[in-house]
């Protein structure tokens, strides 16, 4: 469990994944022959083998915001990163990669009318822009906040999507997949805003076999779809 909750606290915002990636690293090093990052940062950890070349694939970045405009009492306005549910913002608590933590808010009356994230901002408790602006920039990125606990059989966190999937594939590394084929394990960039890194790995190692790990819903919660076990 220690190697999941270290996992889902990096931030790993869409397009800025560095943080996962050097922590995946680190930990699956040993067990492949040759690791790389390409162009677009995909990690890819490559375990050589004379049979068909097999692709397993999990992404590495998390939904979030992006910093757009500090206003001049300091308040941050901002745009999602990835499929957030808007209308559930207000009250989230929010962490940059430096490590400043703000607060989402609303213009109440405005918002309840019509959600939209034109209408919320982020109080990091500055009280101009320039006091805002010496710690955060327009361009910035933070990912919501969501501590790692465990609650009997299951798992609290933020970035479970896609970070147990990531602990999956550095778990089939280090147990030494039984196969004599040429095996990659790809942690991809930027899928909740478009697939982007699978796209570009997928093209470029040509692979005979790609397996996607990935998060879904599960069906067992109060109505929610019927879903197969």
């Amino acid at each position: 469990m220690e190697l999941l909750k270290e996992l889902t606290q990096c931030h790993g915002v869409s397009g800025r994944e560095e943080q996962v990636r050097k922590f995946i690293s680190e930990k699956i090093d040993s067990f492949v022959d040759e690791i790389y990052t390409d162009t677009l940062g995909n990690l890819i950890a490559h375990k050589k083998g004379g049979g068909k070349k097999l692709m397993f694939a999990a992404h590495m970045d998390e939904v979030g915001i992006v910093v757009t405009f500090i206003d001049k009492n300091g308040f941050l306005r901002f745009a999602p990163v990835g499929g957030v549910e808007i209308k559930r913002l207000p009250g989230r608590r929010v962490v940059f990669e430096n490590g400043a933590v703000g607060v989402i808010n609303c213009e109440e009356e405005a918002f309840d009318k019509k959600a939209s994230a034109a209408k919320l901002y982020i109080d990091i408790g500055a009280k101009s822009a320039e006091e805002a602006g010496s710690c955060v920039s327009v361009g910035d990125s933070a990912a919501f906040a969501g501590g790692f606990c465990e609650v009997g059989e299951r798992i609290i966190s933020k970035a479970l999507d896609n970070r147990i999937a990531c602990y999956i594939l550095i778990e089939t590394a280090k147990k030494q997949l039984a196969s004599s084929n040429d095996v990659y394990y790809v942690f991809t960039v930027q899928e909740e805003v478009g697939g982007r890194g699978a796209q570009t790995a997928a093209y470029s190692l040509d692979a005979d076999i790609a397996v996607n790990v990935d998060v879904t819903d599960t069906g067992d919660t109060p109505k929610a779809p019927e879903m197969a076990g």
